[in-house]
């Protein structure tokens, strides 16, 4: 799942990522593990 802009160029030479991306990611990551263990427990 990637969660970066376009124009950020994750681990290219010029790499840099903007911390509210970052902290998107965080919060989609773990809503898909909620989801994951919510099909789960159906």
């Amino acid at each position: 799942v990637g969660f970066q802009r376009s124009d950020e160029n994750f681990h290219a030479d010029n790499e840099y990522m903007r911390i509210e991306s970052f902290k998107k990611g965080q919060r989609i990551y773990v809503n898909l593990l909620h989801a994951f263990v919510n099909q789960l427990n159906e």
